[in-house]
């Protein structure tokens, strides 16, 4: 594993699947597709200098109701 930089990641992606798969959404409670995954994470550094996240929690949801969420 890569060094801690100190700085927190938030990105959203959007998935193949939605609510048969992953539930409800988290946020609103209702039905989606496609669903959409937020990822909070630390930022680390790899010795060749890359960056990448180490994921620490996720959501899933609507895009809309995740970026309320504070992305």
């Amino acid at each position: 594993m890569g060094e801690l930089t100190g700085n927190r990641i938030r990105k959203i992606s959007q998935c193949e699947r939605g609510s048969e798969y992953y539930g409800p959404c988290e946020v609103c409670g209702h039905r989606m597709a496609p669903a959409h995954k937020l990822v909070t994470g630390n930022e680390y550094v790899r010795a060749n200098g890359e960056t990448y996240c180490g994921e620490s929690m996720s959501t899933w949801g609507h895009h809309d109701c995740l970026l309320q969420l504070g992305v």
